[in-house]
């Protein structure tokens, strides 16, 4: 069940939670007090193992009343039941661990309590399963798989050296049982570290209950690596050193862990930490652990130390092969998103560019485009090419929009747009100067020409179109002609044709009259 921090909040700042809280505190101090008393070996050796085993079955049932009134008040996590698990397990294993050592004549191995304890490794691994990342991206699956290998393949070689390789050494007689579990519980220590790393490196390490949860785990591992540590070098009662203070802090950690505020959300497996100590950090532990292994060669250089530096090599070589595909897949969609980017900017530019130079409603181009292409058509010094430039004018326009509407109006100028378009030639340029005002600009003629490519736009703009059901309108046009000629620039030109296009209209209009001494309707 997945919550809002708004949701969440409430239930995790109610009296009931700052009680519990402050319980966990309380139980972790006296705890801890007590665990320093019996490492400074104040009283009996069968005092101090007494009372610290009793601490350790208080503290286990401290986290399992926790938990178990977590879900009662709050919304129920699969984390929460988890921990519950976890709780009743570490209760379980505590009591009997009790009996064995306090109460029986002889302590089997192994007992009763490795199984419960090593139970609630898996619980707690659910636990921190429940903040790793879900992911169906077979890239990102990858990379999770190859760094927690790596940080679990370096924990693992760390352990060995230390105690792991001399308990199987000094356990030559055990069964094969006793060994196996021997070794499951550094396995599961590491693997447990690893989960909690991976969640912390994949946006996590801010998460508040993650950060109780590391410390808690932390605690537990120190404490168990300790622990056998000392027992292969001479022996470790409970009571007898610093690390029963390890496992008390672990409880009591936990026991306010489900009462921490949190976002309760999985790690993204698409985010990585861009921290550069998360970056090196496994490569960092890897390095350790093969000087480690190699420091202790005095005492021979056995198949499994081979193994172990042969499997760190290779993981560490893999990260770096996944790393390099990972930083070409990200170079390549770099370019990609940047070819996409500018591919959009170009059409962007583009289409500002048509819309800057054309008319938004005929789609031909406007009175910008139309001077640009004229100043051009004129020369830099009023060196004309051959050409000529019309101008028309609608006849009556006005009245349309006043007895028809607007949007009959529009509709008349672009069929009007469109005639001019289809009566013109290939490489005339059609314009709608505003209104309606259009013109063309002629290239490549002269007067005789001119005349006859006018004649043919007037007659394609005379013919009848029904913009209305049941009505027919019949457009007139006044046209003025003006032919491009040297010293002439563009202003100059469009003033003549403006001048023959009113000449038109006082002569009658729906004409065509040429700007020029003696100038006649075509």
């Amino acid at each position: 069940m997945s919550l809002t921090a708004r949701q969440m909040l409430p239930a995790l700042r109610c009296p009931l939670a700052r009680r519990w809280r402050l319980a966990a505190v309380a139980y972790t101090a006296g705890t801890l007090a007590l665990a320093v008393a019996t490492s400074l070996r104040l009283g009996s050796a069968e005092g101090r193992q007494l009372a610290i085993n009793a601490a350790f079955i208080v503290g286990a049932l401290v986290m399992l009343i926790s938990a178990a009134a977590r879900l009662r008040t709050g919304p129920r996590w699969g984390r929460d039941r988890w921990l519950l698990a976890t709780g009743a397990c570490w209760t379980f294993g505590n009591c009997w661990w009790f009996y064995d050592h306090q109460l029986a004549t002889s302590v089997p191995s192994p007992s009763t309590s490795d199984v419960a304890f090593l139970a609630a490794l898996v619980c707690l691994g659910g636990v921190v399963r429940s903040y790793l990342p879900a992911t169906a991206d077979r890239s990102a699956l990858r990379r999770i798989l190859v760094d927690g290998l790596l940080l679990w393949l370096a924990s693992f070689t760390v352990g060995w050296v230390l105690f792991i390789e001399r308990a199987l050494e000094q356990g030559q007689g055990m069964s094969g049982l006793a060994r196996g579990v021997l070794v499951a519980y550094p396995v599961g220590d590491v693997l447990l570290l690893t989960m909690v790393a991976l969640a912390m490196r994949h946006g996590l390490a801010r998460d508040r209950s993650v950060q109780v949860l590391a410390a808690a785990l932390a605690s537990y591992v120190l404490a168990d690596f300790g622990w056998n540590v000392a027992a292969v070098h001479g022996g470790y009662e409970a009571g007898s050193g610093p690390f029963d203070a390890g496992w008390v802090l672990t409880y009591g950690l936990l026991a306010a862990f489900p009462w921490v505020t949190t976002t309760h959300r999985r790690a993204d497996a698409s985010l990585r930490s861009a921290s550069f100590s998360w970056s090196v950090r496994p490569v960092v532990l890897s390095g350790t652990a093969v000087l480690l292994l190699l420091g202790f060669s005095y005492r021979g250089v056995e198949t499994a130390d081979v193994a172990l530096v042969a499997l760190l090599v290779t993981a560490t070589s893999l990260r770096h092969v996944l790393l390099t595909r990972d930083f070409l897949g990200l170079t390549q969609s770099l370019e990609r998103e940047v070819a996409e980017r500018t591919a959009d900017l170009r059409t962007s530019r583009d289409r500002m560019r048509h819309l800057a130079l054309h008319d938004s409603l005929t789609g031909l181009a406007n009175r910008r485009m139309l001077i640009d292409r004229l100043t051009d058509a004129t020369g830099p010094s009023g060196t004309a090419v051959r050409g000529a430039l019309l101008l028309l004018d609608l006849d009556d326009f006005k009245s349309v929009n006043d007895t028809m509407g607007h949007p009959v109006g529009d509709r008349l100028l672009v069929v009007v747009a469109e005639r001019l378009k289809d009566a013109s030639r290939s490489d005339d340029l059609v314009a709608r100067l505003g209104g309606d005002e259009f013109a063309v600009l002629m290239r490549d003629v002269g007067p005789a020409t001119a005349r006859e490519v006018a004649a043919r736009l007037l007659a394609s703009v005379h013919e009848p179109v029904a913009l209305v059901p049941g009505r027919r309108v019949q457009p007139h046009a006044s046209m003025g002609l003006a032919m491009l000629q040297p010293g002439l620039d563009a202003t100059d030109v469009m003033v003549r044709a403006d001048l023959a296009m009113y000449a038109a209209k006082r002569d009658g209009r729906h004409s065509v009259v040429m700007y020029g001494p003696g100038a006649h309707s075509a």
